[in-house]
């Protein structure tokens, strides 16, 4: 885990313990937990440039959805380190 409070973008994050591990951990650490009832491509990638997550729970979808992404969302990816995608 990052050092720091934590940022995450959760989607679907109460269907299995890992993403709700995640939000505990989150929250007890003072972080920002941005959950959302459903996916969207375009929503992911503003959330992306809002946030800066540190750890991002993703559906397969979104991980696909990255390498289409465009290239400020890429950019901005690679300058926010560490990010854990699962």
């Amino acid at each position: 885990i990052p050092p720091g409070p934590l940022k995450v973008i959760l989607y679907n994050d109460y269907a299995w313990i890992g993403g709700t591990m995640a939000t505990m951990m989150c929250v007890l650490q003072g972080g920002c937990v941005i959950s959302t009832p459903r996916y969207d491509k375009t929503q992911f990638h503003q959330l992306l440039r809002e946030h800066r997550p540190n750890v991002c729970f993703l559906l397969p979808l979104a991980f696909r959805d990255l390498l289409e992404a465009p290239a400020d969302v890429v950019e901005l990816l690679r300058e926010t380190k560490p990010v854990m995608c699962y």
